[in-house]
């Protein structure tokens, strides 16, 4: 792209006499440096300024009006002048024309929910019994459901540097990795074990290397559950065990609409997806891969599981088949939008930013700042906004059928 002289002038002039208003020079009062000097001292900060005020933005508008980028362009080469004016050159991957069909009337098979409101009032009681129990001490080893307080030093088995020191809580159990290894261990005793982390794992000191675990028992604490009755009820602000349990009763039925509900939209991305092949650039399934991977490594953390190299193998290729999922819904489901001609207005980002900070507990000035930080633009949401009313009008035009779940081994 080429801009006259003309076009820009005005601008770095503009920015150059901001520079040198502020400009401290030795023999100049503030605010008296002379335009001229200013521009030999500041030049290569007055002409990035310029690039970031005007030029780069031009670039991109002029760039959108005849294509369609799967993200920013990049300034690849520019050359500025100001008798000759500026010429810019960007690098940009453009998203693939295609076109979606067989949204309308989309007929969709979905299992009927397994679980009922009783059983999941029953589960939240259970849950709510092991969160309020009372631990108590006991010199037995460690077994399933019991808390054990652990110090964990971590070592780099090759530079023998140590980590610092952690403290954890972790409840025993055979599900997952340092759990597990906790079963039948008692206070007091010490041990080992070596594991290699993935070269991506999001805590950079250990990703990529082979680490010594050394883990100390400091206490082993076992459950005493309280009783289902009404004094327990009480605790929660309920009058009686059995309005709890009515209320309960509710928020399950309200819970399994949802269920149900994300069940259906869910079968409905897979049914358009299995209609639309559309071609996804492979810029944005690395870029939703690497969002997903350190999303999952962080939870799995999070629980107090570890992930080894042999298992980061064996994972990581079903969350690149879910970030590419997760790219081609997004591509369809907007075509979608633009096909039924939707719009998103100002005001609808405004209220969608409202209903992100009162979900998180902050302002809506912060919730713009936590949106900056994590690199989202108004743009990203009116996207978010565009998909939503697609996946809706198709989900209203849809045809649902529930079946039976399919018994495992039956012959069909």
């Amino acid at each position: 792209m080429h801009l006259e002289p003309q076009e820009v002038l005005q601008d770095y002039n503009r920015i150059l006499k901001d520079y040198a208003r502020s400009a401290k020079v030795a023999g100049f009062r503030k605010g008296r440096v002379p335009l001229s000097l200013a521009e030999g001292l500041l030049k290569e900060k007055i002409i990035a300024r310029l690039l970031d005020e005007k030029l780069i933005p031009l670039l991109r508008e002029e760039i959108l009006k005849r294509a369609k980028p799967v993200r920013n362009p990049v300034l690849k080469n520019w050359n500025f002048s100001k008798e000759k004016g500026v010429d810019l050159e960007a690098e940009f991957e453009e998203i693939p024309e295609y076109d979606v069909e067989g949204y309308k009337n989309l007929q969709v098979e979905v299992e009927k929910m397994e679980v009922t409101p009783e059983e999941m009032v029953e589960n939240t009681l259970k849950d709510l019994q092991r969160k309020n129990a009372i631990m108590e001490k006991k010199k037995e080893p460690a077994g399933e459901g019991d808390q054990v307080y652990i110090h964990l030093q971590r070592i780099d088995a090759k530079t023998k540097k140590r980590f610092p020191m952690e403290k954890y809580i972790v409840q025993a159990s055979d599900k997952e990795e340092l759990p597990s290894r906790l079963l039948g261990k008692k206070a007091g005793e010490v041990f080992t074990y070596t594991e290699t982390y993935p070269e991506d794992y999001p805590v950079k000191r250990l990703a990529g290397k082979e680490v010594l675990h050394e883990v100390k028992v400091v206490e082993v604490r076992r459950p005493i559950l309280p009783p289902l009755d009404d004094a327990f009820a009480r605790k929660f602000k309920y009058k009686s065990l059995k309005e709890m349990r009515e209320r309960l009763f509710q928020r399950a039925e309200e819970q399994l609409k949802d269920m149900k509900e994300n069940r259906i939209r869910e079968r409905i991305k897979e049914k358009l997806r299995e209609k639309n092949p559309v071609p996804v650039p492979e810029a944005l399934v690395d870029e939703e891969f690497r969002k997903l991977a350190a999303s999952t490594l962080m939870d799995i953390t999070a629980r107090g599981g570890k992930v080894s190299e042999e298992e980061w193998v064996s994972m990581s290729p079903e969350i690149r088949r879910e970030a590419e999922r997760r790219v081609r819904d997004r591509f369809i489901l907007l075509k979608i939008a633009e096909k039924q001609g939707f719009e998103v207005d100002k005001k609808e980002i405004k209220e969608k930013i409202k209903e992100m900070a009162s979900s998180r507990g902050v302002t809506q000035k912060q919730m713009r700042e936590i949106l900056k930080r994590e690199g989202l633009s108004e743009e990203d949401l009116k996207e978010g906004l565009l998909v939503e009313k697609a996946l809706q009008y198709v989900r209203e035009h849809a045809i649902i059928k529930e079946t039976e779940r399919a018994e495992e081994g039956k012959k069909k």
